[in-house]
């Protein structure tokens, strides 16, 4: 009898599905470790999410902003942030250039619990820091491409990462390990220091977007 042909030899899904498969169990990964540090502090997921975008946020955001970057709805937000204003982690506090709008920000108590849910290595992070530091500019790159392509076609929220910037020029020297470039900082960028999100980022337009994921490619169209 002959043995059963090798799963190998079979057709298997696409390249980008796997892709997107593997993308997906990191990410159930990621979620099962924010329960782990969100259940002690007596938080849920979605309030800790909050909690570490407000930490980098010191002048506030609003609500709208957060219901983006979560890809929710602004009364899911709400009820998070309301919760945490309860139990004193964050303020609620009209903005100044527009006091019908409420700007969202973290107290001292939110900022501690903050620092005592991030003070632990995520176990993916530890995992990320074992891979050659050019496998890990290289991933950087490969995902932060990937947003911004997703950006562009308009399923996704605007980053603030570099290649979302007009400051930012991809592969301004290809043969050089420091291949991009900061036009605001006046610096090379390598693909380890590729930010994910900057504060002096400017929004760039769709052409420059184009642009920008163009030149990212390993063999650049242009």
């Amino acid at each position: 009898m002959q043995p059963p042909p090798s799963s190998i030899a079979q057709p298997h899904d696409p390249t980008p599905e796997r892709i997107v498969q593997a993308v997906a169990t990191l990410a159930s990964v990621l979620r099962a470790n924010v329960w782990s540090r969100a259940v002690p502090e007596g938080l849920n997921p979605a309030q800790v999410e909050i909690l570490e975008l407000a930490a980098r946020r010191a002048l506030g955001m609003r609500l709208s902003w957060f219901a983006r970057q979560l890809g929710v709805s602004v009364a899911s937000v709400s009820d998070s942030v309301t919760t945490l204003v309860r139990k004193g982690l964050a303020t609620k506090e009209p903005d100044p250039l527009d006091g019908r709008v409420l700007l969202v920000r973290l107290t001292d108590a939110g900022r501690a619990v903050h620092a005592r849910i991030t003070a632990e290595q995520h176990p993916v992070q530890a995992a990320l820091a074992d891979l050659p530091d050019a496998d890990q500019g290289r991933l950087l790159s490969l995902l932060l491409t990937t947003l911004v392509g997703l950006q562009l076609n308009g399923a996704a929220p605007p980053t603030r990462a570099c290649p979302s910037c007009i400051y930012f020029g991809a592969r301004t020297h290809p043969d050089a390990v420091a291949m991009h470039s900061c036009a605001l900082l006046q610096v090379a960028l390598s693909e380890t220091m590729l930010r994910v999100d900057c504060p002096e980022h400017q929004a760039a337009g769709n052409a420059t977007l184009a642009a920008n994921l163009a030149r990212l490619s390993p063999t650049p169209t242009s």
